[in-house]
């Protein structure tokens, strides 16, 4: 039942923006996800044949914080790697500032033409100090939807 919704939601993104799947530990949403990014690499196996830069779906394991805050530079590197981005292979490129590593994250996801991007382990996000900073990372994650135009998906 829920890997049919969630393969819905993906099918149908014209209702869906955001997309949270969650249960408990070890009920399988890691292997579901992995599911529905077999069968959608499948669906566009000529696409991505055609286009070598197309990636129709990534997965990013957000890692858990070593200290209360959740670290957004690690996740604009590790999704960077995910979309295969040369940039972070230049020499110094870590050391970018945030606001660098998301404009550049934000251009991979146009370039790639993602038509779904996966964060698992996605509660560690919600790992701040404060209630603001609880808003302000979930408005974060809410943005990039606007990466995704609706003639694209």
């Amino acid at each position: 039942m829920a890997a049919e919704k969630l393969k819905n939601a993906i099918e149908n993104p014209a209702f869906f923006s955001l997309i949270f799947l969650f249960g408990p530990t070890g009920v399988g949403k890691t292997t579901l996800l992995r599911r529905i990014t077999q069968k959608l690499l499948a669906s566009f196996q000529k696409e991505m044949e055609l286009d070598k830069g197309f990636i129709p779906i990534a997965n990013i394991e957000v890692a858990t914080p070593e200290f209360s805050n959740f670290d957004w530079k690690d996740f604009y590197l590790r999704a960077l790697g995910v979309l295969q981005d040369p940039c972070i292979q230049l020499p110094g490129y870590g050391r970018i500032t945030n606001l660098k590593l998301k404009t550049s994250l934000e251009a991979a996801l146009k370039h790639r033409r993602l038509k779904v991007f996966c964060i698992d382990e996605a509660q560690n996000l919600s790992k701040v100090a404060s209630g603001r900073k609880l808003r302000d990372q979930t408005d974060c994650i809410s943005k990039p939807k606007s990466f995704f135009p609706k003639s694209d998906r």
